[in-house]
């Protein structure tokens, strides 16, 4: 939409023949694609005291959650989940219910880290929202740690009658309560499942955009399972980490055909440590004194090529336009 808007501006400038407009234009387009190129637009970024002061004016109570969960400067992404989970409805602003907003959650624009609520169309696929929806119904605080939700907000700011609920009291005797007041008690989830997990080995990984994780397996002896805890699809793979550039779309991915469910929602591999040094060289893989391999891989949301090469296709198109604009200018 962006692009084609650009064309038309394009064309209209040439009435004027000013053709620092056209370049002002490109470098806009450059810049409106930026967050998507980089997945930042599916992530989205919240800056402290800025756009949520435009539109509601917040008691402290929604402070307080927002400061002591701000500081968790952990690299390991996990969820927030709120309990009754409305992502959109008639919130209380503060204790006395002098003020209310009417539209979504104010929450997740004060936090940092996502959130994760009991609807298919808060984005997380349907099977997620109904396994999800089951646990919280039962109140099933074993299955519960099977997902990657690190902090559980007990909400006092909204009224559900038809939801499901956790409750104060079992709540108390499964989490660590870390902040209470009168709108929220926030409960931290020691023994969740991390968002990236091996079994049986160790590992660290960074997101570097929500379409691609880069995971540094250490200690995997023969075969290991590697999960993905976001919900299932087969356009996740894995490819091994070689320090380079070069994009995945010309890459081999590795360990596809053992791609499965994990704990019914989410993704799983079987990661072999003999395909690893069978196929590659060392200078990708290191060996232990006791056998076992410490190498890096990249997990990656393959559908993001297709708009690496559209803007490829987009940017080219472009380029030969305002060629031709160049050339007819100096013609006349």
């Amino acid at each position: 939409m962006v692009f084609c808007i650009s064309l038309l501006l394009i064309i209209a400038s040439q009435k004027y023949k000013t053709y620092l407009f056209i370049l002002l234009l490109l470098l806009l387009s450059i810049a409106q694609t930026y967050p998507l190129y980089f997945g930042m637009a599916v992530k989205g970024e919240n800056i402290d005291d800025k756009y949520y002061d435009r539109i509601a004016k917040i008691g402290y109570e929604y402070k307080d959650v927002a400061d002591k969960l701000n500081k968790d400067k952990s690299n390991n992404v996990s969820y927030v989940f709120t309990t009754p989970s409305v992502a959109y409805g008639v919130y209380s602003l503060n204790y006395k219910g002098t003020d209310h907003l009417v539209g979504q959650d104010l929450l997740p624009k004060l936090i940092n880290k996502p959130f994760i609520y009991l609807s298919s169309s808060s984005g997380i696929d349907s099977n997620v929202s109904k396994q999800l929806f089951k646990v919280i119904t039962d109140e099933n605080y074993d299955e519960l740690k099977k997902f990657p939700i690190e902090y559980i907000i007990l909400r006092k700011d909204i009224n559900c009658l038809d939801c499901p609920i956790l409750t104060k009291e079992n709540l108390d005797n499964n989490y660590l309560k870390i902040l209470e007041n009168n709108l929220f008690i926030v409960y931290k989830v020691n023994e969740f499942t991390p968002l990236i997990n091996v079994k049986g080995s160790t590992l660290k990984y960074e997101m570097v955009s929500p379409v691609m994780f880069k995971v540094n397996l250490e200690n995997i002896k023969n075969q290991a399972k590697l999960n993905l805890m976001l919900s299932f699809n087969k356009n996740w793979h894995i490819y091994l980490d070689k320090n380079d550039k070069t994009n995945k779309l010309l890459e081999k991915n590795l360990f596809n055909r053992t791609h499965k469910y994990a704990n019914d929602y989410a993704n799983s591999w079987i990661i072999d440590t003999n395909y690893i040094k069978q196929n590659f060289s060392k200078n990708n893989y290191t060996i232990n004194k006791d056998g076992t391999l410490n190498f890096k891989v990249i997990v990656y949301y393959t559908p993001q090529n297709w708009y690496y090469f559209y803007a490829f296709i987009s940017t080219f198109l472009l380029t030969v336009y305002l060629l031709i604009l160049l050339r007819k200018h100096k013609d006349d």
